[in-house]
C-alpha cells in the first residue's frame, strides 16, 4: 500500500519509520510547516526569569526541538540541564539526551497523566514550564491547571503558511502521485489537504484519521467514510 502522509517534518519521523517497517511505501508531503518564534518579548522575559522554574515538561519531540533552539539562542543550556525535565515520548527523551539534557520518561508510550502522577509521587509540583506552539491545543496545560500547579505554557514556535510555490507543488504531487491511501492526522491536515486540492475525490482511496474530531472535520469536505485508528498506527492496513 502506498500511503500519502501530510504531517510536518517534526511530527512525521516516528510514524513514517513505523509504517515503513510494516512494509508500506510512504509518500511524505508536509502540508504543515513550523518556524521558530523570533523577537518575542514574552519568551525573552521567561528566560530572564528562568531560575524560577523547577520543572520542564516536553509533550513532544517537536516541542523539545524548538524549545532547545530558544534555549541556545538565550544561552540557557546549562540551566536547562539542572532542571527536572519530564518527557512523554521516548523519541523526545532521545532528542534531549542527544543535547545533554537528562530527561525522565515515567512510562514508555505514556500520556500526560503519567507525568503528573510521577510529579505527585515524588513531590515535584513546583513551578513548571511547558514549551509548545502558538495556537496548538495540548492536554498538559489543562492537567496542570486542574492540579493547581503554577505553570507557563510558553509558545516557542508557530505554524507558517505554505508559500505559493510550495502550495502549487503540493497540488501537483497530490493529483499525480501514485498513492492509494492517505492519513489525515489532524483537523488542520484536513483543511490544508482541501486547500491544496478542493475538488479532490477521496472516495477511490483508503482514508485513515487519527481520531473522531479529524473524522468530523473531514465530513465538512467529503462524503468518504474514513477508518478511525484512534491514535493506534497498528490499525493501518
Amino acid at each position: 500500500m502506498n500511503i500519502l502522509f501530510t504531517a510536518a517534518f517534526e511530527d512525521a519521523e516516528q510514524p513514517i519509520h513505523f509504517l515503513k517497517e510494516k512494509g508500506y511505501d510512504v509518500f511524505h508531503l508536509p502540508l504543515m510547516k513550523y518556524e521558530l518564534l523570533e523577537e518575542d518579548e514574552y519568551i525573552k522575559d521567561t528566560f530572564d526569569g528562568f531560575e524560577s522554574y523547577e520543572n520542564i515538561i516536553y509533550g513532544s519531540k517537536r516541542n523539545a526541538s524548538f524549545f532547545w533552539d530558544q534555549v541556545v539562542k538565550y544561552g540557557k543550556e546549562e540551566q536547562v540541564r539542572k532542571k527536572v525535565n519530564f518527557v512523554i515520548g521516548d523519541d523526545t527523551q532521545e532528542f534531549l539526551e542527544s543535547v545533554g539534557v537528562p530527561a525522565i520518561l515515567p512510562r514508555p508510550k505514556g500520556k500526560g497523566i503519567d507525568v503528573l502522577e510521577f510529579m505527585i509521587r515524588f513531590k515535584r509540583l513546583g513551578t513548571t514550564l511547558y514549551p509548545a506552539g502558538e495556537a496548538t491545543q495540548e492536554e498538559m496545560p489543562g492537567l496542570l491547571e486542574e492540579l493547581g500547579v503554577a505553570y507557563n505554557d510558553l509558545n516557542v514556535f508557530k505554524e507558517r503558511n505554505l508559500t505559493e510555490d510550495e502550495l502549487n507543488n503540493a497540488r501537483i504531487d497530490i493529483q499525480t502521485g501514485q498513492w492509494d491511501a492517505v492519513i489525515l492526522h489532524s483537523r488542520s491536515s484536513v483543511n490544508r489537504f482541501f486547500a491544496a486540492c478542493p475538488d479532490f475525490d477521496l472516495e477511490s482511496k483508503k482514508v485513515f484519521v487519527t481520531n473522531e474530531k479529524v473524522a468530523g472535520r473531514l465530513r465538512d469536505f467529503s462524503p468518504v467514510e474514513p477508518t478511525d485508528i484512534q491514535g493506534n498506527w497498528e490499525l493501518i492496513k
